[in-house]
């Protein structure tokens, strides 16, 4: 489901839903070659 197309990076979650309403973490997908538009990181305190 797109909600909005306007995002740095688009990615994909995915959980397994348990009966008790509990859930479980099993991944994590950045989509579209997202991962090369990420800049590098920026330290905020300089030595």
């Amino acid at each position: 489901m797109v909600i909005c197309d306007d995002a740095v990076i688009t990615h994909e979650l995915t959980v397994r839903f348990a009966e008790d309403g509990s859930f479980q973490y099993l991944g994590n997908e950045i989509l579209n070659d997202g991962i090369m538009h990420i800049p590098d990181y920026q330290y905020r305190i300089k030595d």
